[in-house]
């Protein structure tokens, strides 16, 4: 099988370096008020509630005029963080331009150095999340900060080989995403079904 042969030359990991994260990534802290945007460009609004645990790329967000207070502004291929309890695991490649809640950290990758698709799958590992939960502080909504996430470290792949491993591991990222429509149209036939047999 392809998959196979490729992930097994992969393995040897010639020509990867460790770096830190901070030496492949900048935050981009452009704070923008909603109510100063142009009304006759829509803006997407994002917020932890849009982005689902595990997902590597943003599919749901809101709209930027129904928030009032400052957020922060992002762009297609910034990488979207979740620092709110860490452990849920919410980080996802940006595939619009629009606005987000400041319980997000907003990564802008190096491109020379590391693909925003490569990147987010580093940061959905579980090693990440777990050097995230021990550095996260606060009790009742404990959070994480970029200063206690810069100096992790990873093991960083020429380019060509970033884009190999995200190319076999978005695949399974589209998998799943049939698989699930289907799980849904089961359910709702099933629901359908229950209604009409069970209705009196």
């Amino acid at each position: 099988m392809e998959i196979l042969r490729v992930v097994e030359r992969l393995k040897s990991k010639e020509n990867w370096r460790v770096v830190r994260l901070k030496d492949v990534v900048e935050t981009r802290r452009e704070i923008v008020n909603p109510r100063q945007l142009d009304p006759s460009t829509p803006y997407a609004y994002v917020g932890l509630e849009h982005i689902m645990p595990g997902e590597l790329l943003l599919r749901r967000f809101g709209k930027a005029a129904s928030v009032k207070s400052p957020k922060l502004r992002f762009y297609k291929g910034n990488i979207l963080y979740g620092r709110l309890r860490p452990y849920l695991d919410k980080v996802v490649v940006a595939t619009i331009n629009g606005i987000c809640s400041t319980d997000i950290i907003v990564l802008n990758v190096k491109a020379e150095y590391v693909m925003p698709e490569f990147l987010v799958l580093v940061l959905h590992s579980t090693r990440f999340i777990r050097h995230a939960t021990k550095t996260m502080r606060g009790t009742d909504r404990p959070r994480v900060t970029w200063s206690s996430l810069a100096d992790f470290t990873l093991t960083l792949p020429p380019l060509g080989e970033q884009k190999e491993i995200t190319d076999i591991l978005f695949t399974f990222e589209k998998l799943r995403d049939l698989y699930s429509k289907q799980l849904e149209k089961l359910d709702r036939i099933k629901r359908g079904l229950t209604d009409l047999i069970l209705s009196s």
